[in-house]
């Protein structure tokens, strides 16, 4: 969930004023508390947004290069020197 920094600061702004009118030292502690929370809400949300464009996978492109077709229609058979010439492997 992605909250404006202007809606942060409008928050902010509310707390240090309520801090400022306050006389009591745990209420005054207490606003601190919230403002300093706030604070780390933002810094935290451009902690994950570079985090989250770091983790982003790298897909590389992969073109296919053409598969070279092999035909049998008018090759010449394979002939060696001990006599073996079929074009399967069980031809001995």
């Amino acid at each position: 969930m992605n909250v404006s920094y202007e809606k942060l600061f409008e928050k902010m702004e509310l707390e240090l004023r309520k801090a400022k009118a306050t006389r009591n030292k745990q209420q005054l502690q207490g606003h601190m508390h919230v403002i300093k929370a706030l604070a780390e809400v933002m810094l935290e949300e451009d902690k994950s947004e570079k985090v989250a464009l770091e983790q982003q996978p790298f897909v590389p492109q992969v073109v296919p290069s053409p598969i070279p077709t092999v035909t049998g229609i008018g090759e010449k058979t394979l002939e060696t020197d001990d006599g073996a010439n079929g074009d399967s492997l069980f031809d001995f």
